[in-house]
């Protein structure tokens, strides 16, 4: 197996704020990105980042989640935990899509405790990208 190329990039990038007051329905956070891979064989680097997640007091807790379409990929939980209740995410991670129709990963959120949990408060550029890598074989 050898090394790829860049094939696309495609990039969402909003300041606009999103918020969350339910502890059993995920909300949007208004973050996602659509690709559509070329080959079955590409490789989709996705890069995710939500520059300020902040809840209503210190020991409320929001949990973020990631789809691709309608699948829960990951949760990334308990952000809130710290004094402040002020966080900053980011993750890369890999995917082999095995398919040339349309991919599309979004975020979402749910509160496990408080009253109120933002996503991008203060309008920071919250930011997902997605990067289709060719895979020589």
């Amino acid at each position: 197996v050898g090394g790829g190329k860049v094939l696309q990039v495609v990039a969402f990038e909003s300041a606009s704020t999103a918020s969350t007051n339910s502890t059993s329905t995920e909300s949007d956070t208004g973050l996602t990105v659509t690709i559509t891979p070329s080959a079955t064989s590409s490789k989709v680097l996705l890069y995710v980042s939500h520059p300020h997640i902040y809840t209503d007091v210190q020991a409320n807790r929001l949990h973020l989640y990631l789809y691709q379409d309608s699948t829960k990929i990951t949760s990334m939980e308990r952000f809130g935990e710290l004094a402040t209740g002020q966080h900053a995410f980011s993750m890369l991670r890999l995917f082999t899509t095995n398919t040339t129709s349309a991919v599309t990963w979004k975020t979402t959120m749910k509160l496990q405790t408080g009253n109120i949990g933002y996503a991008n408060l203060y309008g920071a550029l919250m930011s997902m990208v997605a990067i289709e890598i060719g895979v020589q074989i």
